[in-house]
């Protein structure tokens, strides 16, 4: 969800996000190199859904990370507390190598 749809509410949401969380996320896993070392992205990751789901179905030793310009420096903070790393700006990744990417939001929108 990007931060347009946004609404108060962190507990519901719509059944076409986490069918595709659920999807993707099976698809996926099974081509991680090492499950507790992966560094993971999700660039355009909107409120952070997604990676919330993947930070629940990794150990703490993966990297979880994401991009997005709507995202607020005190939004990026909170996350940072709990243990994503969530950046506004794609200078703020350069050279950095991920073993997997998701564009699922970016793609979406095209």
């Amino acid at each position: 969800m990007d931060f347009t749809e946004k609404t108060n509410s962190e507990s519901i949401r719509h059944p076409w996000e986490t069918a595709r969380a659920d999807i993707v996320w099976g698809l996926a896993e099974k081509y991680f190199p090492n499950r507790k070392d992966v560094k993971m992205f999700d660039a355009g990751c909107g409120d952070c859904f997604f990676l919330k789901y993947a930070a629940k179905k990794l150990p703490e030793t993966a990297v979880i990370e994401g991009f997005d310009n709507g995202s607020s420096r005190e939004f990026r903070e909170k996350l940072s507390s709990e243990g994503l790393n969530v950046y506004g700006g794609l200078d703020e990744i350069s050279g950095k190598l991920y073993d997997v990417v998701f564009l699922m939001d970016v793609l979406e929108h095209i």
